[in-house]
C-alpha cells in the first residue's frame, strides 16, 4: 500500500523537479543567445576601434577594404557590414549587396559612428538580426546589457515554471482531493437518509481504506434498515391476526 505522505511527497518532488528543469531549460536557452549578442556587440565594437584607429593613421577610408581583408579576426568581424560617410555615400558593402541597394531610412540611428576626433567619420551599419539588434552607440555596454538580459531571461524563466508548477499544483491536488470530494457528497446524502450509498475505490492508501470502510459501512446500515423495515412488517401482521380473530368472536357473540 502506498500511504498518502508517500504520495504528496512524490507529487511535491515532481512538481519541483519540473520547475528546477524548466528554470534550466529556459535560462540555457536564454542564455545562450544573449551570450552570443553579447559577443557579436563585442566584435562589432573591436572592429569601430580598429576602423578609427585607420582613420586617424591615414586621414581617408583609402584601402581600408584590404586592411579588413588581410587582418584576422576583422576580416571576420566586418562581414555584412558596411561603411557609409556622413553624407550617406556607401564607402565598403562587405556583405556585397551591390551599391544600388538603398539604405534604410533609419540607417544613422541603426549604425555606430566612428568616430575620430570627436568627429564622426563615418558609420558602421550591421544588419539587425532576430539574436542581434542594431547597435546603439549611446545605449550601455555590452556587458552591462548582457547582465541585464541574463537577469531578466532568468526572472521570465522562474516565471513561466513558477506558472506551469501552480497548474500542475492544481492538477494533482484535484486528483488527490476528488476522492474526498466524493466521500462527503455520499455522506450529505445518508444524513438525508438516501441509505446504500457507495463510493468508487480508487487508490489503496489512506484515503482508499476510508473509502472502503465507508461503502463497508453503509451497506451495514442499509442491510440494517431493511431488517428493521421488515421487522416491524412482521410484528405487525402477528398482531393484525389475533386481533382479527378476537373481533370475529365478538361479532358471532353479538
Amino acid at each position: 500500500m502506498r500511504s498518502l505522505t508517500v504520495k504528496l511527497t512524490l507529487a511535491f518532488l515532481l512538481i519541483g523537479a519540473i520547475g528546477a528543469s524548466l528554470v534550466a531549460v529556459l535560462v540555457g536557452l536564454r542564455t545562450r543567445s544573449e551570450f552570443d549578442r553579447f559577443v557579436s556587440q563585442r566584435d562589432q565594437d573591436a572592429l569601430v576601434q580598429a576602423l578609427t584607429a585607420y582613420y586617424q593613421s591615414h586621414g581617408n577610408w583609402s584601402g581600408v577594404d584590404t586592411m579588413l581583408a588581410d587582418t584576422p579576426p576583422l576580416n571576420f568581424y566586418s562581414r555584412s557590414m558596411k561603411l557609409i560617410d556622413p553624407a550617406g555615400t556607401v564607402l565598403l558593402d562587405s556583405g556585397k549587396t551591390g551599391s544600388d541597394v538603398p539604405l534604410p531610412p533609419d540607417w544613422r540611428t541603426a549604425s555606430t559612428p566612428v568616430q575620430v576626433n570627436g568627429q564622426t567619420a563615418a558609420y558602421a551599419l550591421f544588419p539587425p538580426t532576430s539574436s542581434q539588434p542594431a547597435a546603439r552607440p549611446n545605449g550601455p555596454s555590452p556587458d552591462v546589457q548582457f547582465r541585464e538580459r541574463v537577469t531578466s531571461a532568468a526572472l521570465m524563466s522562474a516565471g513561466i515554471a513558477a506558472l506551469i508548477a501552480l497548474l500542475l499544483g492544481l492538477l494533482l491536488a484535484r486528483t488527490l482531493t476528488r476522492p474526498l470530494r466524493e466521500l462527503t457528497l455520499a455522506t450529505e446524502a445518508m444524513a438525508r437518509g438516501q441509505l446504500g450509498q457507495q463510493v468508487v475505490v480508487r487508490s489503496r492508501d489512506e484515503i482508499g481504506e476510508l473509502a472502503h470502510s465507508f461503502n463497508q459501512m453503509n451497506a451495514d446500515l442499509a442491510r440494517a434498515s431493511q431488517l428493521r423495515k421488515q421487522m416491524t412488517a412482521d410484528l405487525a401482521h402477528d398482531l393484525r391476526t389475533p386481533l382479527s380473530i378476537l373481533r370475529g368472536y365478538t361479532e358471532g357473540l353479538q
